[in-house]
């Protein structure tokens, strides 16, 4: 399918996409439903099959090109393959799983078209469920300067909301990088925005499809491990010189991971070093990159010490009292207090918002488990038990008044052996929920204080079932 017109397009949106059946035709639509109409739909195939072929050639539209590629060259080979046969003035990317919403292109166009001096432009987006479902709205970061200072910790430029000047390609030589198998947008915004400015929208122009990841997979170890690349070259851009544990003290700091108390002692050291880096080379705002540097601090204090809605760190002790390190510990929501846990034990998380559903480590599974009713799906979490046998359930979760579900479940934990310990006894409903759950099961409990709220620990009668409130610590 070619464009039957002598005229140029004034956009030109690339769409790679690898066995695409399933969204294909919605992404597709979503393009040409655009109220902005002068453009380009670049389809760049590699991983062609019958039926997503087929799909894209239903299609009875002259501004699509359809291009069958090599799938060996990869994504990024796939962007530069349409960067290449782009006719348009723009070029704006675009996912065959996600949606642009009808004003995408309209919007960013006149953005680039009323700021001359700005070469990329990217905006804040909706996230969905496989099945289409809204989860919700991510916000990003709308001045240049500040979007480069973050860039330090992730991509805050989306490459499926992302427009660029054709002239950063054309004039200017920018391509993907195609030894990224993955990150690959990531890096290409990054050294963008090192030369030129950069900027997002507020108002979301796209729908985003999130999969809920189940376990640490290899693919997703291998998309930390090159956008890590990326975050080091940012480093050393700086002029900073760094071991693999400063470096891994880093990743922790501007992903906003807990600090134990010794790491805690050397983030003051590490920031002044960027400062430091910062004055000598002026690569950011100095002013504002002091301001990050001043809230990363702040936030990493603020994780130490837990609390809050997280679980305290009295609680985190009384768990290593309690057990011994490697033990096996489910996790009914997840939050700080999970990246504390990690430190010491095998967790498994049963998380009902797909957007915090995201596994942490090799040793931390994190499982969708839907809120069903009043509670979590009763099949996933009956699933989780089956299979693991726990040597403690903390219960922090779900949210408010639904933790009481729980009590209408009670046969999913009905010989169970596990130390249960319950957050959140400062909470009158909390509290009876937690008494019931113990008496239903013929536990004994022993609620303890905490620097800010209570909670309590449950477990098996001793010997003589009269000993309520009464917990042997090993």
């Amino acid at each position: 399918m070619k464009r039957i017109t002598n005229a140029l397009p004034l956009a030109s949106v690339i769409m790679p996409c690898n066995n695409a059946a399933r969204f294909i035709a919605e992404a597709v639509e979503s393009i040409l439903l655009q109220d902005f109409k002068d453009f380009e739909l670049l389809i760049i195939d590699y991983g062609a099959n019958d039926k997503a072929t087929n799909l894209i050639l239903s299609f009875d539209d002259t501004r699509i090109r359809y291009f069958e590629f090599d799938t060996k060259q990869g994504n990024c080979g796939a962007r530069n393959f349409g960067i290449a046969h782009a006719l348009g003035k723009y070029i704006a990317f675009a996912d065959a799983e996600d949606l642009s919403l009808p004003y995408r292109l309209s919007t960013q166009y006149s953005m680039l078209e009323n700021h001359p001096d700005t070469f990329c432009v990217g905006s804040s987006y909706e996230i969905m469920d496989v099945a289409g479902r809204n989860k919700g709205l991510v916000n990003k970061p709308l001045d240049h300067e500040k979007i480069k200072v973050l860039l330090f910790a992730d991509k805050n430029i989306r490459q499926p909301a992302m427009m660029i000047r054709n002239t950063l390609c054309r004039d200017f030589g920018f391509r993907f990088d195609e030894s990224f198998s993955y990150a690959g947008d990531y890096d290409f915004v990054v050294r963008v925005a090192q030369k030129f400015k950069v900027q997002n929208i507020s108002k979301p122009l796209v729908r985003s499809r999130i999969y809920p990841e189940q376990v640490f997979t290899e693919k997703r170890e291998m998309e930390e491990e090159m956008a890590n690349r990326v975050r080091r070259r940012q480093l050393e851009t700086l002029g900073v010189d760094f071991t693999e544990e400063g470096f891994h003290l880093h990743l922790k700091l501007i992903h906003h991971r807990y600090l134990e108390d010794h790491e805690l002692d050397q983030v003051e050291a590490w920031l002044n070093r960027l400062l430091t880096a910062n004055q000598q080379k002026m690569i950011y705002d100095n002013d504002f990159f002091y301001s990050i540097c001043e809230n990363l601090a702040a936030t990493a204090i603020r994780h130490n010490r837990l609390g809050g809605w997280s679980i305290e760190k009295k609680m985190i002790a009384c768990i290593n009292e309690i057990l011994v390190p490697g033990s096996k510990l489910l996790e009914f929501g997840t939050g700080k207090g999970t990246e504390a846990l990690l430190h010491n034990y095998q967790v498994t998380s049963i998380e009902h918002d797909t957007q915090f559903c995201i596994s942490l480590s090799k040793e931390h599974q994190c499982m969708l488990a839907p809120i069903e009713g009043e509670w979590y799906s009763p099949e996933e979490v009956k699933s989780v038990l089956s299979r693991i046998n726990f040597d403690l359930i903390l219960v922090d979760g779900p949210p408010g008044t639904l933790r009481q579900g729980i009590l209408n479940h009670l046969e999913l934990f009905k010989g169970i052996k596990s130390v249960f310990v319950f957050d959140d006894m400062d909470r009158e409903l909390d509290r009876k929920t937690m008494i019931t759950f113990c008496k239903e099961l013929c536990l004994t409990y022993k609620i303890i204080q905490g620097d800010r709220k209570q909670f309590a620990v449950c477990r098996q009668y001793p010997d003589d079932p009269s000993n309520v409130d009464r917990i042997p610590f090993k």
